[in-house]
C-alpha cells in the first residue's frame, strides 16, 4: 500500500504541474483505494482465521496467537534396519510375548532350584 500511496502522490504532483492529466490522478486514486480495500480484507481474513483457530482448540474467545519456530526433528538413520528393530522392540504384543517367555524361563529355573534342594 505504501508503494501505491507514493505513486498517487507522484502522479498528483505531476498533475499539479500539468505533466499528467486528472484522469491519471483518478486512476492512481482508484489504485490506492483498491490497495486499502485489499489491506482491510486481509486484516479481516486474519481475524477470522484467529477466531477459527480459537474455536478449533476449544476456546470461546479469539486471541492473538504467535507462531514460533520449532527445531526440525533429527534426520532418520541411513538405512531401515534401526527403525525396524525399534519397531519390533516397541510393539506391545511382541513385548508381552517376550516378557511371558522370560517369566516362563524364570519359573522353570525356580522350579529346578526348588527340586534340587533336599
Amino acid at each position: 500500500m505504501a508503494t501505491r500511496k507514493q505513486l498517487f502522490d507522484q502522479i498528483s504532483a505531476l498533475a499539479e504541474n500539468k505533466l499528467k492529466s486528472q484522469l491519471d490522478v483518478n486512476f492512481a486514486d482508484v489504485n490506492l483505494s483498491d490497495a486499502k480495500l485489499l489491506l482491510l480484507r486481509a486484516e479481516d481474513n486474519l481475524q477470522q482465521a484467529y477466531a477459527e483457530l480459537a474455536r478449533a482448540i476449544g476456546t470461546d474467545q479469539s486471541a492473538m496467537f504467535e507462531l514460533t519456530e520449532e527445531p526440525l526433528p533429527a534426520s532418520p538413520p541411513p538405512g531401515p534396519d534401526p527403525m525396524v528393530a525399534e519397531a519390533f522392540k516397541n510393539r506391545p504384543e511382541l513385548a508381552s510375548l517376550r516378557l511371558a517367555g522370560e517369566a516362563a524361563h524364570r519359573f522353570a529355573e525356580a522350579e529346578k532350584t526348588c527340586r534340587a534342594r533336599p
